[in-house]
């Protein structure tokens, strides 16, 4: 190790070291769009992730994670270079449907959902409703470091003219953007009067509106016959903000799809911070 490099590790503050490139940007008066992913709940609340969420709700209909795991397994052997994932929810969507339509699952199964989660499942989608239900489950974090590092993003946030979000859980609007709106694409945005600031824009819905969240195949394919709408929004956006993609890995496909629709417009305005950290 070099002195200098020890020297560094002696003297600076971590969390000062992560917002440096935010913080360069807002001294050069170039205040960056946010696109927040889903490392960035997990980093400062103990929600779950998309195996857990699955292996949850396959519990739910007597499928374990050695029978789950035979699902992925298929699903990658029959289809190739799909995103496994959004398949697999398809498949236990449709088996969930089944056996609450057969009677095997009933109310009784479901001791965690509150009355008013019970009126959504009887007029909505009951596999999305479950779904919402259990990201909406998020503790905030004890951690002192992270306590310290929320803080510093809850200030930052007030000078953050927009954020746009895979994410369906209530963290950003509830924790961190309080005094921003909420618009949930593409049904809101015909009816907003906004021009895209102050706004956290869920492009994947919200746990508010089960109906709204996209996590089949079927959901994703419907996504994407609304990307050049999407596009639209987000380059409209940047038209006077660089965007920093952060709490995404680099190798996530949609993101990556994202980037080089965009590339055409960005003009070097892509700023990103992979995995968890920012």
């Amino acid at each position: 190790m070099s002195s200098n490099r020890a020297s560094r590790r002696k003297g600076d503050n971590p969390l000062e070291q992560r917002i440096v490139p935010l913080d360069k940007l807002l001294k050069e008066k170039r205040v960056p769009i946010l696109f927040i992913g889903a490392g960035i709940t997990r980093r400062y609340c103990n929600t779950v992730g998309w195996n857990e969420l699955l292996e949850r709700i396959a519990a739910k209909t007597g499928i374990d994670r050695f029978q789950l795991n035979g699902m992925r397994k298929k699903i990658e052997s029959d289809n190739p270079g799909c995103d496994v994932n959004p398949a697999l929810a398809t498949v236990l969507r449709r088996t969930m449907i089944d056996q609450i339509s057969s009677g095997r699952l009933s109310r009784s199964d479901f001791p965690e959902l509150s009355d008013g989660e019970w009126v959504q499942m009887e007029t909505l989608d009951p596999f999305k409703v479950l779904v919402c239900n259990l990201v909406s489950r998020i503790g905030i974090t004890d951690k002192p470091e992270l306590v310290a590092e929320l803080d510093m993003f809850r200030k930052l946030s007030r000078k953050i003219p927009a954020v746009i979000t895979t994410n369906y859980d209530g963290f950003l609007e509830h924790e961190v953007f309080t005094e921003y709106s909420v618009l949930v694409f593409p049904d809101d945005y015909y009816f907003s009067d906004s021009d895209g600031y102050g706004d956290i824009l869920k492009i994947h819905g919200t746990v508010e509106r089960p109906d709204t969240i996209v996590i089949t195949s079927e959901d994703y394919d419907n996504l994407k016959s609304n990307s050049k709408i999407i596009m639209s929004r987000i380059t409209s956006m940047m038209c006077n903000n660089p965007i920093m993609f952060i709490g995404y890995s680099m190798s996530d496909d949609e993101i990556n799809e994202i980037i080089q629709m965009s590339s055409p417009h960005l003009n070097r305005q892509i700023w990103t911070r992979s995995g968890t950290t920012w």
